[in-house]
């Protein structure tokens, strides 16, 4: 259940910094080629977030949040 405990901590707003986001990436994230948007529509100015499912191939989930209303909540959700 770690897994969905990560993302619905994400998709709340909490901090990225404490469990159970620990494993969340967010320094300098650059989108994937391809990817399954499962809501709202990406933007190059959104601040991208990587929660990783498979460290060895590289899939997971992606959250997008908008830099500059600083809201917590993501507006973005794909995985590749």
């Amino acid at each position: 259940y770690q897994l969905e405990a990560s993302i619905a901590w994400i998709e709340a707003g909490m901090s990225l910094k404490k469990l159970p986001a620990e494993k969340v990436k967010t320094k300098r994230q650059v989108p994937p080629e391809n990817w399954q948007i499962l809501y709202g529509q990406y933007k190059e100015n959104l601040r991208l977030c990587f929660l990783p499912v498979n460290e060895e191939t590289n899939q997971g989930y992606w959250f997008g949040f908008e830099s500059e209303i600083q809201k917590p909540e993501p507006v973005f959700k794909a995985m590749n």
